[in-house]
């Protein structure tokens, strides 16, 4: 829109205000204002909605994440006095624990740091404006 506004004001200029102008040369003026305008709220608008999004999701995660180690060690803890009836074995620290907390720190931030993936579309390509005879 300010590319076509700024097309259309600069020829207005360059006749002097002679030729057929359909339209007040302060709409142009007015639209090249409103474009940057309108970019600038609408990546706000998806900022804001990213985030909140984020949040709900990170807190989703970590809800499933803890939520299946408690099933995890009821059914560890299970085995282990089934198994204690009859022998005494030595209790062992099992790596799933280093695997629950790498996942509840660092993959979830991972997860939240792909939030903006959906900017990658809203590339500028030149456009070129071929004039309007």
């Amino acid at each position: 829109m300010t590319a076509f506004s700024c097309l259309i004001a600069s020829r207005y200029l360059e006749d002097n205000g002679q030729g057929r102008a359909l339209v007040s040369p302060w709409v142009w003026i007015v639209g090249m204002s409103i474009g940057p305008l309108l970019a600038s709220v609408s990546l706000q608008w998806y900022s804001y909605y990213a985030t909140i999004i984020l949040y709900r999701v990170e807190a989703l995660l970590v809800e499933l994440i803890l939520e299946h180690s408690l099933r995890i060690r009821l059914q560890a803890e299970v085995d282990d006095s089934k198994n204690d009836a009859g022998s005494s074995a030595k209790p062992t620290t099992s790596p799933l624990v280093g695997k629950i907390n790498t996942l509840i720190t660092v993959d979830i931030s991972n997860v939240g740091e792909a939030r903006d993936f959906l900017i990658l579309g809203k590339s500028r390509l030149p456009l070129s404006i071929y004039p309007l005879t």
